[in-house]
């Protein structure tokens, strides 16, 4: 695995960005659940 990387850049490349799409994905649905207990819970 890690020799595929090493040999193919444009793999490592694409890896990394989907690596980086899994952590926007993360974030973003973090984000949805901070606004939706927050929408909950935090009503005036």
């Amino acid at each position: 695995m890690f020799i595929v990387f090493k040999t193919n850049r444009k793999l490592k490349k694409e890896y990394y960005i989907m690596k980086e799409e899994k952590y926007m994905l993360v974030a973003a649905v973090a984000g949805f659940v901070v606004g939706y207990v927050a929408a909950h819970y935090l009503r005036p």
